[in-house]
């Protein structure tokens, strides 16, 4: 979708068929479709902000069992 390329919404572009067949295998509204995709960009916002910063730190995330 140009649309979404244009506002810069690369992942969400290459995930939107998923992220909609999860929406509609969930029954969400539009409303509640809309609140869906929000969540899921802003997780992959921070999970790339938290990426970020251990790149930068030179660290990583210990494994917790």
């Amino acid at each position: 979708m140009a649309m979404l390329t244009r506002l810069k919404l690369i992942a969400m572009r290459d995930q939107i068929d998923s992220l909609l067949d999860e929406a509609a295998r969930r029954e969400l509204s539009l409303h509640e479709t809309l609140g869906f995709l929000c969540e899921h960009k802003i997780a992959r916002k921070d999970e790339r902000h938290i990426q970020m910063g251990l790149s930068v730190a030179g660290g990583s995330i210990p494994d917790v069992d």
